[in-house]
């Protein structure tokens, strides 16, 4: 990490681009990259656990799963077995900034025709199987019968409405779902109606100094 003393004194140019600049001072090199406002909106989630339940605890959306657009299970797997992989942007918002830090992951689709389940790597973590941390095991994710919000595993949900969205894979009418994730995270979902199994967007959204705010978009399905 570079701190003010790194630039005192004189500073020599060792490199210069339109987005990147390399400085030497004193032997050491400091690089800097040039960094633009993102073109993606804040949506920040502001609901909480709290607004799933009335004032006596009784939870309001048991009648959700039924409103969920994959309930056709065999309509999921014959659309799944036609796709090979599915690629997203993935992009974190910079602390302090309206910046965002965005990298591609993918994700290979696996159709098993013996008992007829969809395995894929759950790249909805915020890395694939190029980027994946040392030690640390690629979770994969499936779909069975029971669908639900699959690869999510909240329990905690409701349907906010139709939306139609775009990405840089199209424009896709969606079925939009706000969720209770792990440890407080709020997520909003855009499953795409007439591609069952197919997500066109996320949101992750952990606030607090120690949170994040993360962005998942569809650019590619092959």
């Amino acid at each position: 990490m570079t701190n003010d003393n790194d630039l005192k004194g004189l500073n020599k140019i060792v490199k210069q681009t339109k987005t990147d600049l390399s400085l030497e001072n004193n032997g050491k090199i400091v690089n800097a990259v040039k960094s633009e406002k993102s073109n993606i909106v804040i949506n920040r989630l502001s609901f909480s656990e709290e607004d799933f339940y009335d004032e006596n605890g009784e939870y309001k959306y048991y009648e959700e799963e039924g409103k969920l657009p994959w309930q056709d299970y065999f309509k999921v797997l014959t659309n799944m077995e036609k796709v090979k992989q599915l690629s997203y942007n993935f992009s974190t918002l910079i602390n302090g900034t309206e910046t965002f830090d965005t990298k591609k992951l993918a994700t290979n689709i696996v159709t098993s025709a013996d008992d007829g389940t969809i395995s894929f790597d759950n790249i909805f973590v915020g890395f694939d199987k190029e980027n994946t941390p040392d030690d640390y095991e690629m979770p994969i994710a499936k779909y069975g019968v029971e669908v639900g919000l699959s690869p999510f595993e909240s329990d905690t949900y409701r349907i906010v409405g139709k939306e139609e969205i775009k990405t840089p894979a199209g424009t896709f009418n969606c079925t939009a779902i706000e969720a209770i994730g792990d440890f407080d995270e709020n997520l909003k979902i855009w499953m795409i109606n007439d591609k069952p199994g197919i997500i066109a967007k996320v949101i992750k959204d952990l606030p607090g100094s120690f949170g994040h705010y993360w962005v998942f978009e569809l650019t590619e399905i092959k």
